[in-house]
């Protein structure tokens, strides 16, 4: 039986990663190979949208028509796909994105299906997919940067309760040299997101963390805080592997550093398999997680409206 020409033409996808600082979005094909990229910084939810559409519409008239668009977004956000309000971001502390729908906006534009997950769950998928988790059926993903997620796998599938863990809002010791710092979590005095995301280094030290050396006290502290989330990742789930991403962790000394605070907490508690610096490592795309993870979603779509 010969191929229809509809099956023969080569698909292409949205893939969005909705951040609290920048809404990254990328045009690529069924390979998850991307054509064109585009960075937005975020905005109101009407002004950043317009210029999500507007890049895609474009890529639609350069490259083909979208068979479908995946969205990972920051949170909390409602991803129960039988939900009236399935797309919508809750009670975020980000000004004028609460209960904001994402997913009704693009679907009032583009005839493609859209699917709608967070940031770092998409994230945790490319991982195991394409990066550092290929082959784990049990591990959790982390990203620190305007906010702190956690995503983890297990037996081979995103876990959650009612929606999506929020772990980046547990509630942690602080660091001695830290006690007169509130965080910046508007929600809670003392979470790990409020103490330990980009914007609360930044409010701590009046600066843009990138200027900061890598022997500044701020990386203490901020090693101390994400020793202490590996350590309750490893005895509440037990992963096979710790994958840190986000922009936070672009300061490569950070590592090292975690993993010493990791060893200090846990005593010997527990072990891990294999290597300190194999079991708590980087994101294996880099930057490109989230995206990848949104095309990945974005294919989901499409195999759905088909």
């Amino acid at each position: 039986m010969s191929l229809g020409p509809e099956s023969k033409k080569p698909k292409f996808y949205a893939g969005i990663e909705g951040g609290g600082t920048t809404w990254k979005c990328v045009f690529a094909d069924q390979d998850c190979e991307i054509i064109n990229s585009h960075s937005i910084p975020t905005d109101t939810p009407e002004k950043t949208l317009q210029r999500v559409v507007q890049f895609y519409e474009s890529c639609q008239k350069e490259f083909g028509e979208i068979s479908g668009i995946g969205v990972g977004s920051f949170g909390p956000a409602n991803i129960d796909i039988n939900s009236s309000n399935y797309g919508q971001i809750t009670s975020t502390p980000k000004l004028g994105w609460s209960y904001f729908n994402v997913v009704k906006s693009l679907e009032k534009v583009f005839a493609a299906p859209v699917l709608f997950d967070t940031d770092v769950n998409v994230a945790a998928r490319a991982e195991y997919e394409f990066g550092n988790a290929s082959g784990l059926n049990n591990f959790a993903y982390v990203t620190v940067g305007t906010g702190i997620g956690v995503s983890v796998y297990m037996n081979g599938s995103v876990a959650q309760g009612d929606s999506h863990f929020e772990s980046g809002h547990m509630l942690v010791p602080k660091h001695d040299a830290d006690t007169n710092f509130d965080g910046v979590c508007q929600f809670h005095s003392g979470c790990l997101e409020g103490l330990a995301s980009g914007p609360s280094i930044e409010k701590r030290w009046n600066q843009n963390p990138k200027n900061l050396p890598d022997d500044h006290i701020a990386w203490d502290i901020e090693s101390y805080y994400l020793g202490i989330l590996c350590m309750n990742l490893s005895l509440v789930y037990r992963p096979r592997r710790i994958i840190l991403g986000g922009g936070v962790m672009n300061r490569k000394c950070l590592f090292e550093k975690i993993r010493e605070q990791y060893s200090l907490m846990m005593a010997s508690y527990v072990g891990q398999c294999g290597l300190l610096q194999d079991y708590i490592t980087s994101a294996g795309l880099l930057e490109d997680s989230g995206v990848k993870g949104a095309v990945l979603l974005a294919q989901d779509a499409s195999l759905q409206k088909s």
